[in-house]
């Protein structure tokens, strides 16, 4: 528990920062408050990566015990970082992702530095930046793009090569020294950059990067992408023109005629005429659906003209109501603004122009517009509300959840969709094999709970799922699959019976659907896994 002191030193920083001005002693705020050490010795402790060492075997409960020596060679001048120790660790694309791991001391400086870092710079990161922040998730960017991009015509994509090898030091020193004021703390920055690693105990040095698996990593990253945030902030302001789309004049033509129609037949019903009226009544529906199937605004209006843009991490993308050219032009000039400021470089292969009907794939979502006039919203009454034409939907892509079934081994292959039972698993009870699947199915599901098309793909992964339990559990009990789904049905689903519970895999029908109108909120689970 932090002190009254130290936290009004911290919001001392975040107010410094958000007023413009430049923080000075913030290497002596990291020496002289002992409860911020402790509190964040207690956060590492409940990572996982707590217990691994780095390359002189320390582990973080020995770190914890010296934390007044470590503050002392900091004071002193005498703390100097030690390479990471470099480790491999696979990716979905069969290749290996380099992983720096440092000692337990370097954990806790870096960490302490993090935390510095964040009070200094959260007050001023953009709103369209997600990665890497407190509060905010894939989940918040997701909601920002269903919330406001409606009426997207073009959608460019970007993704930076590289992003965390190939930053500059000089350049993300000068970003620091921008905000900070503090000769010992920079340098202590610039050490870390430059500690290197070691692979196979060889040294190597580190010319340019981001400490890879170093707590201070993400916010680095993102103070290096907070230039890109500005600067496209700037881009948008300049960008955008008009209050509003021109009034397409078919449509008002239209729901003139249906409203003139309407008046007459009221007044005949005045009149006492309602023979007469309902005579119209066919027509006015007729005038209803031929406004329905006309937007309401023009939709190339070259007075009108917006951007706008969400990021998550070193992955980015960009919404532009107006012409293609303008997508290019705005494409072009953000290629020399990353490589000239930023020295660094957008993956082609990653990068390009879609148009808002075909879609792009952003954080395991498909994001598309809506570009046709007959679909509709539909009341509870069943009666339509209003067109969908522009409104930004997103999905969950079949392929992501086959995939995920595959991996996890529910299925040989994608192209089969066969299932199979999981032999790694028959070793435990089937109380555990039950959690297992539950554990897998609900985590996927409840990232995916923002998807249109939620229950339709649910719906195919959980009859793998399944499909896949029955199969491992018929297995462990050397038995029939009919038998031992005769065994567990229970209702729509699947459950054993516990102490004076049911452990049930639910079908999609049992889901809730995560519902927000705040999207700072994180997703609770969706998928219950015991009955009363």
């Amino acid at each position: 528990m932090l002190t009254d002191k130290t936290q009004k030193r911290l919001q001392g920083l975040s107010q410094c920062s958000k007023n413009g001005h430049k923080v000075q002693r913030v290497f002596q705020l990291m020496t002289n408050y002992p409860d911020l050490w402790q509190e964040i010795a207690a956060n590492i402790s409940r990572n996982k990566g707590a217990q691994t060492p780095g390359i002189d075997g320390e582990i973080h409960q020995d770190a914890c015990l010296r934390i007044d020596s470590i503050r002392e060679n900091l004071r002193t001048d005498e703390y100097r970082p030690k390479p990471t120790r470099r480790a491999y660790i696979p990716k979905k694309n069969g290749k290996f992702r380099p992983l720096g791991i440092p000692t337990a001391t370097d954990k806790l400086v870096q960490a302490m530095a993090a935390r510095l870092l964040e009070e200094i710079y959260e007050p001023v990161f953009s709103d369209h930046s997600h990665g890497f922040r407190k509060g905010r998730s894939c989940h918040t960017a997701l909601d920002e793009i269903k919330h406001n991009w409606n009426g997207t015509k073009w959608i460019v994509e970007a993704d930076i090569r590289g992003c965390f090898d190939n930053i500059s030091h000089d350049v993300l020193m000068e970003l620091l020294a921008k905000r900070i004021e503090d000769r010992r703390f920079l340098k202590l920055m610039r050490s870390f950059l430059e500690a290197g690693y070691l692979e196979n105990w060889v040294y190597h040095r580190t010319y340019s990067g981001t400490p890879q698996g170093g707590t201070v990593s993400p916010i680095l990253a993102n103070i290096y992408l907070h230039e890109l945030d500005e600067w496209l902030d700037q881009k948008t302001r300049a960008f955008n023109l008009g209050a509003g789309r021109a009034v397409n004049p078919d449509a008002k033509r239209r729901y003139g005629s249906y409203q003139r129609l309407l008046y007459r037949a009221r007044k005949l019903k005045t009149m006492g005429q309602p023979e007469k009226a309902e005579q119209l009544a066919p027509t006015i529906k007729q005038r209803w659906e031929e406004y329905l199937q006309c937007p309401p605004s023009e939709s190339h209006d070259p007075n009108f003209r917006r951007m706008r843009f969400v990021r998550y991490a070193d992955d980015f993308v960009i919404s532009i109501i107006g012409a293609k050219s303008d997508a290019q032009l705005i494409l072009d000039e953000l290629n020399a603004f990353m490589q000239q400021t930023l020295k660094v470089e957008l993956a082609s292969e990653k990068t390009g122009i879609v148009h808002g009907a075909d879609g792009t794939r952003f954080l395991g979502y498909d994001i598309k517009i809506v570009t046709d006039s007959n679909r509709v919203v539909r009341t509870r009454g069943g009666k339509r509300r209003s067109m969908m034409r522009g409104v930004v939907t997103l999905e969950w892509p079949m392929e992501r959840a086959l995939k995920f079934a595959c991996e996890r081994g529910y299925i040989d292959n994608i192209e089969d969709c066969r299932t199979r039972p999981r032999c790694p698993l028959m070793n435990l009870t089937e109380e555990e094999i039950f959690r297992r699947y539950i554990q897998e199915l609900r985590g996927v599901s409840s990232y995916y709970s923002r998807a249109k098309n939620w229950r339709y793909v649910g719906n195919r992964l959980h009859w793998l799922c399944k499909d896949s339990l029955i199969k491992t559990l018929a297995s462990k009990g050397r038995t029939h699959r009919t038998r031992t789904y005769s065994r567990l049905r229970k209702g729509d689903a699947i459950g054993i019976q516990l102490e004076n519970k049911v452990l049930s895999l639910f079908s999609p029908k049992a889901w809730k659907r995560y519902k927000t109108d705040n999207p700072d909120l994180k997703p609770k689970g969706s998928i219950p896994d015991l009955h009363g």
